[in-house]
């Protein structure tokens, strides 16, 4: 077996968008944010890191609806823009 296939998570690194490559290290505090998460294992001093890969496009969130009160009929309607 090639020992560059077997790897574990903190072999890897991460990026969202153009930011620069950071560790994954156990996979806690990672902020995810609207754009394409790519991951890459590290280089080390023997081998480039590699290629990366699309793992998913995070999109940014929906705004909420803009909503009004109607005060005779006492409910909430979705103003339609």
């Amino acid at each position: 077996m090639d020992s560059d296939a077997v790897f574990t998570i903190k072999d890897l690194e991460y990026r969202i968008g153009n930011d620069s490559w950071k560790d994954v290290g156990e996979g806690s505090g990672i902020e995810f944010r609207p754009g394409e998460l790519r991951f890459r294992k590290k280089g080390t001093s023997t081998s480039l890191p590699s290629v990366d890969l699309l793992k998913y496009t995070i999109k940014p969130p929906t705004p909420a609806p803009e909503l009004a009160y109607d005060d005779i009929y006492h409910t909430i309607e979705k103003n339609w823009h």
